[in-house]
């Protein structure tokens, strides 16, 4: 390679720099391999280096009340949309747990006022992603789990 008089090139640092950082994000790299901090009552982050092959745990992301706008029926199937139909580089539908099936396919409105908590963790880190919802009817009792697994782009 050829270099002009009074030039430098600063891109070996710059990428040392990254490459230190990525390998050793914050104070977590202090910590006991495998510990898990709890960072509320219903957050956990896994510590635990992530190769790949490794899941990492669920991380709780949020929670909202269930779009029943959302959800359809196809095949005797109910499915929950994650993202607008035909939306590229992103979930497809969720299919839900039978006992909301069978709640939806009696009458739509059966699922109006439930409220559902997400959660994601990453399989073979950092190529997929799982997302589950935990749903909760208007009496806020445990009704299911649905899962799905998602290609990061």
């Amino acid at each position: 390679m050829k270099l002009r008089k009074n030039k430098s090139i600063v891109i070996p640092s710059i990428l040392a720099c990254c490459s230190f950082m990525i390998a050793a994000p914050c104070s977590a790299a202090v910590l006991p391999t495998g510990e898990n901090i709890i960072e509320s009552s219903r957050q956990v982050v896994d510590v635990s280096p992530n190769q790949p092959g490794d899941s990492t745990a669920y991380q709780y992301i949020g929670s909202e009340w269930l779009d029943i706008t959302q959800v359809f029926q196809k095949n005797n199937t109910v499915y929950l949309r994650l993202a607008p139909e035909g939306a590229m580089d992103a979930p497809g539908p969720l299919v839900l747990p039978k006992k909301m099936r069978d709640l939806f396919i009696k009458n739509t409105n059966n699922l109006k006022g439930w409220y559902m908590y997400k959660y994601i963790r990453y399989i073979n880190y950092p190529n997929v992603q799982e997302l589950r919802f935990d749903f909760y009817d208007k009496n806020q009792q445990y009704q299911g789990t649905a899962s799905t697994t998602y290609w990061l782009p």
